[in-house]
């Protein structure tokens, strides 16, 4: 917790020391992961922010965390433009938990993105 209170008031490389402690007693822990993702994500870091929502991915113990992990794993894919990853990642989310309408909102706004620039030619 008080890496994500450091992070909530912009102390990024301290919230990150905590989230690295909270790693190394309980590495297995999702959640710590989504976390640093999200710490990664303010740093600009889209390379590590991906690599932890994908861990989280890997550990997350509930339908609900693993199609969240997989909605922050398509915003990176679409950040770095990457429109079919993050269309099949989001994809998956709504499949792994389809009665969230957050996952089927982005997927339909992802899959409009690659529709209308075919009908702006």
């Amino acid at each position: 917790h008080m890496g994500m209170d450091c992070l909530k008031v912009g102390m990024i490389e301290e919230g990150m020391i905590k989230l690295k402690e909270a790693v190394e007693k309980n590495p297995l822990d999702y959640r710590i992961y989504i976390t640093m993702g999200h710490a990664y994500l303010k740093r600009n870091d889209l390379k590590n922010a991906l690599d932890r929502f994908e861990y989280a991915l890997r550990n997350a113990r509930t339908n609900y965390y693993k199609s969240y992990s997989l909605l922050l794993i398509s915003r990176v894919h679409l950040c770095i433009g990457d429109l079919d990853n993050a269309i099949e990642s989001i994809k998956l989310a709504v499949k792994t938990s389809p009665d969230e309408p957050e996952f089927r909102y982005h997927y339909s706004t992802y899959c409009a993105k690659k529709i209308i620039p075919k009908l702006e030619r």
